[in-house]
């Protein structure tokens, strides 16, 4: 399967009632593109006037706070879509960067594209609908982590849902998505292995 019948697949299996025949419109204005490891798909400041599919590799959202230092906000893995959504839809100046974590293939498909698309088939409105709520649901989720939960189950949480992440990214880099030195990482991942009594690299 290539990178944009892999996008089309998404779309239905998201949206079972759109027919392939409603997405000619999308295809057109599809474009492939490669990227190395540590390029970026969006830099700080960028406009983000198209949405990226990502058909295989590993992304990386993040921001810089006050003192320069780079934060991870979020990762972006195969099937999912790399944008600040928010800037997105509002036209405004994006806070954050994304960077590649491994080589990567994505799907481009531009704002006017898909607005096009609304209006010549609604039902893939409701596709835009469903994924804005998926975006929606795991940045509640990420919200809900840092007020409520403590360093260690934010790092457990992470284990358990993004298991498959756990050997693509670094320790560096997880430290910071969950808001602690690499120390403080370090001294969670060896407490935890001295309670369930496993191995931690």
């Amino acid at each position: 399967m290539n990178e944009i019948e892999r996008y089309i697949s998404s779309i239905i299996e998201l949206c079972p009632e759109i027919k392939r025949e409603d997405l000619d419109l999308f295809k057109s204005n599809l474009v492939v593109k490669n990227h190395t490891k540590k390029e970026h798909l969006f830099s700080f400041n960028d406009k983000h006037e198209y949405m990226a599919f990502i058909s295989s590799g590993l992304v990386r959202a993040y921001y810089t706070d006050r003192n320069t230092e780079e934060k991870t906000a979020w990762f972006v893995k195969e099937n999912e879509f790399v944008s600040d959504y928010p800037c997105f839809i509002s036209g405004e100046k994006s806070f954050y960067g994304f960077e590649c974590l491994e080589d990567t293939v994505s799907v481009w498909l531009p704002k006017k594209a898909i607005y096009e698309g609304y209006k010549a088939f609604p039902k893939t409105e409701q596709y835009g609908r469903l994924m804005t709520e998926e975006l929606i649901g795991q940045l509640q989720c990420r919200v809900s982590g840092f007020l409520f939960q403590s360093a260690t189950e934010r790092y457990v949480r992470f284990t358990e849902e993004y298991a498959d992440l756990m050997d693509r990214i670094s320790l560096g880099h997880l430290a910071s998505y969950i808001g602690v030195e690499r120390q403080t990482l370090t001294r969670i991942r060896k407490k935890l292995q001295l309670e369930d009594g496993t191995n931690v690299s």
